[in-house]
């Protein structure tokens, strides 16, 4: 068999890849195993250097002694690459990783497995690099090869975790409980084992990777180690007394990180993870308002910017302000060696980045992280990165660095300022979109607060960039998805900068505004796919339809309301009571001096329905502010002032005839007395429990607590309600307090059947167009009712359904129960029943 070392290389070459980029016996980590051991292929060839899973290209490797052929493809899975050549006994075969799992593509004699790499247009370089970049539009055209990319989301979870358990068996050596007088401890000595830990997470890295430069030094010194890397990268040197007792305690550490997991091919991705996850003390996170970009999301924010190609691309210059351990600038570092011409050497590749790539960040230890990321992405080059340490927002500094790059990628803090910069704002993000707007790049992509693209603080702002860019694009991202963090957040991208911001008045210039959803439950597929839940899309004139107005939901139900009066016409609205003291502290179940009946968690509260009172602290000297003084025993709807779920259902409202006081987890909503208001408290619950007022919520505010210009802003049908609206809603409540169960219930009507009632005499009063209310109506069949009564949802609302008002549908079902009702009470006809009686 001809399988020697000239073969090897020379087949892989004639592919086109280059001899630097090929490895011969190359080891990594099998991290998708229990135990990680480390494996070996023969060869391995990999894209745009460093090796690590993510640039993996090809493989070849002969099976084990022990292992079948699929054995060992399973068991090469962390190596990266999309396709490998096993060569077992007298056959070779082709094999890649697939969504139900490893496929063999291809097999031959073993003499002839180079005619398995024959076909270039496969397996060059060019097609792999394209097959393992995740797209971000599902029209873009694959290589039409089985390979899954997910494949390497599965790889980085796995390396994640291992790196996180092997840095805390690390700095478990550090812990105050277990350190003795005299020795480092990591309450105390945090702002140097931090920095150290990475100076000796890249040492160990150097170390197995087999670097030449780190040949000659003692590898069981790890004092020498962290030396060693100041040098190679130009970091400055630690200040740190050493002594007897804190040698011997970090030799010991650094055995455990020396002979724990083989690093030899992780990714620089990683060294942020690690960063984010085990490194950031709480501390810093709360006072430089940390919260780490998800790889996923830089990747998408990437992979959207419709960057130049070969020259082109060399002329922009990017920049990550905020840029914390550089997610954003790695990604880019990536994508922008895709880009490059092909020509350049690796040489002219670092110069050309370390020129144009530059970062800022307020935390020392954050900075220094993000140097060592991008070092190790960009490995084995030498330091050169410009990540300054500064704080952007003092003297307006933000304005002068973003007005100096062409392609701005950052996450910003979401915290405020004490004050505001040159009168700008308080909003960190407010300020950062007001240097965007200043001095436009030629490509923008931030992280946003959650709400960003409807909040009013954000209006103008969202209006100006949709008039300087003609691609736009908002993200809107679930909550949870940044770590140690619930918050959610929006993502902004922008580009094809206008040559003149200002449209004038007769412009027909269209943009491209985009809007993109990822929901909670897809979140895992976004992380691998890149692929959003939806994304609405229409081209719009930034004149006639400024900002993002065109791409909210149900938009031409709005249009259709806009005269319709509102809320506020005829109700006051105003949150209920906060205290001084922790919230908890602020009910009893039995009555006491100075509490008074009320509500207290917004779990007391169904629709039309109080599920349990208690006694609430209303004693003035532990108030705060001044909500005490509204008229709290007045005949009033109480109102959840927070979402009951994530869902486009999340109001629930009742009448209080009760004089009951609310926490500020409530509205009180009382009748104006000035105004005339054609609706009862009870026809107004109605319409706060409705399909409509549900949506409107949803669709205008995405915060977490409702804000209260949007409540006032519900639109309310010019006309009363019905007269039967009352017993409607009675009988309801009626239901819901029994419990006989399904085979005694007594009553003609259930309690879904009632709310179906209820809401179709309310769109009845908006006098909606039947194809608007059905678009209402199916947007409002996902998610939970918050309602005791389980809700089964609107039928006849699916798109090929016809457009039958609700109230007209009910009375079409209710007069076909009838008839057949009365069918099956009419006697059998008289041949019928002999049949039956002779039976």
């Amino acid at each position: 068999m001809n399988y020697n070392t000239q073969v090897l290389m020379s087949s892989l070459t004639r592919l086109g890849y280059r001899a630097a980029d090929i490895y011969q016996a190359f080891r990594f980590a099998a991290v998708d195993q229990p135990s990680r051991p480390v494996r070996q292929v023969d060869a391995a060839a990999f894209l745009d250097g460093p090796a690590s899973y993510r640039t993996a290209a090809l493989g070849v490797v002969r099976t084990a002694a022990n292992e079948t052929v699929q054995q060992t493809v399973e068991a090469t899975r962390s190596l990266g690459a999309p396709f490998l050549v096993v060569i077992e006994g007298d056959e070779a075969s082709m094999w890649t990783y697939t969504a139900s799992g490893v496929t063999q593509l291809d097999s031959t004699s073993a003499s002839q497995w180079q005619t398995l790499l024959a076909d270039h247009k496969k397996f060059g370089p060019g097609p792999i690099r394209q097959l393992k970049a995740l797209q971000v539009r599902e029209d873009v055209p694959t290589t039409g090869l089985l390979f899954d990319p997910r494949t390497l989301y599965g790889i980085q979870a796995s390396t994640q975790l291992a790196l996180d358990e092997l840095l805390t068996q690390f700095l478990s050596h550090f812990d105050g409980a277990r350190t003795t007088a005299g020795q480092l401890s990591l309450q105390t000595h945090y702002e140097v084992l931090f920095p150290l830990v990475f100076r000796l997470l890249a040492g160990k890295i150097l170390i197995d990777r087999a670097d030449n430069r780190v040949s000659t030094i003692d590898p069981d010194d790890p004092r020498q180690v962290a030396a060693t890397v100041e040098t190679l990268y130009s970091l400055s040197p630690q200040r740190l007394q050493w002594t007897k007792a804190r040698v011997m305690q970090l030799s010991s550490a650094w055995l455990a990180l020396r002979e724990g997991l083989y690093v030899r091919n992780v990714a620089a991705d990683d060294l942020a993870f690690v960063y984010e996850n085990t490194l950031i003390t709480p501390e810093t996170r709360k006072a430089f308002g940390t919260h780490s970009t998800p790889y996923s999301v830089a990747d998408y924010v990437i992979r959207s910017l419709r960057l130049p190609e070969g020259n082109a691309a060399a002329q922009l210059r990017v920049y990550e302000p905020f840029a914390g351990a550089c997610v954003f600038l790695t990604a880019a570092l990536r994508r922008f060696k895709e880009l490059f011409p092909q020509s350049w050497t690796v040489g002219k590749v670092h110069e050309h980045l370390v020129s144009h790539f530059v970062a800022s960040e307020i935390d020392p230890f954050a900075c220094e992280i993000a140097r060592l990321a991008l070092i190790l992405a960009d490995y084995p080059n030498h330091n050169g990165w410009r990540i300054t340490r500064e704080d952007l927002f003092e003297s307006n500094r933000l304005a002068g660095r973003v007005s100096q790059c062409d392609v701005l990628l950052c996450n910003p803090p979401f915290e405020n300022l004490d004050e505001p910069i040159e009168g700008i704002s308080v909003h960190k993000p407010v300020v950062l979109l007001d240097a965007v707007i200043k001095t436009p790049p030629a490509f923008v992509g931030v992280v946003m607060p959650s709400g960003f693209s409807t909040h009013k603080v954000y209006r103008e702002h969202i209006r100006r960039i949709c008039e300087i860019y003609a691609d736009v694009e908002v993200m809107v991202l679930p909550e949870g998805v940044f770590r140690h963090a619930s918050i959610g957040a929006e993502v902004l991208i922008a580009q094809s900068r206008r040559d003149n911001s200002i449209i004038g008045e007769g412009s027909s210039d269209d943009s491209t505004i985009r809007k993109s959803i990822v929901r909670r439950a897809d979140w895992p597929r976004f992380t691998q796919t890149l692929q959003t839940s939806s994304s609405d899309v229409e081209q719009v004139n930034p004149r006639s339809s400024p900002g993002l107005v065109a791409l909210r939901p149900l938009r031409r139900l709005w249009d259709c309301l806009a005269e319709f009066p509102i809320l506020d016409n005829v109700v006051e609205l105003h949150r209920g009571l906060e205290w001084k003291t922790a919230q908890r502290d602020a009910s009893r179940s039995e009555a006491s001096a100075g509490f008074r009946r009320g509500l207290h968690r917004r779990e007391s509260l169904a629709q039309f329905e109080m599920k349990q009172a208690t006694y609430i602290d209303t004693r003035p000297s532990n108030l705060r502010g001044g909500a005490i003084k509204y008229r709290w025993s007045s005949p009033k709807i109480i109102c959840n002032a927070a979402r009951t779920s994530r869902g486009p259902w999340r109001l629930a409202a009742v009448v209080d005839m009760d004089g009951l006081y609310v926490s500020q987890q409530f509205f009180g909503i009382w009748l104006r007395e000035t105004a005339e208001s054609p609706l009862s408290l009870v026809e107004l619950c109605a319409v706060l429990n409705s399909p409509l007022a549900n949506a409107f919520s949803f669709v205008h505010d995405e915060e977490r607590r409702f804000r209260v210009e949007v409540m006032k802003r519900i639109p309310i049908p010019q006309v009363r309600i019905s007269r039967e609206l009352d017993s409607l809603v009675a009988d309801y409540m009626a239901v819901c307090e029994e419990d006989d169960g399904p085979l005694f219930f007594s009553r003609p009507k259930s309690a879904a059947d009632l709310l179906l009632e209820i809401d179709a005499m309310v769109l009845k009063a908006y006098d909606l167009p039947p194809k608007l209310e059905r678009e209402l109506l199916r947007f409002m069949n996902e998610g939970q009712r918050p309602s005791r009564a389980a809700f089964g949802g609107y039928l006849g609302t699916g798109r090929d359904d016809a457009a039958i008002p609700l109230h007209k549908r009910l009375v079409m079902c209710r007069t076909n129960i009838q008839a057949s009702w009365r069918t099956l009470t009419e006697p059998f006809p008289k041949g019928v029943a002999d049949v039956f009686g002779l039976a």
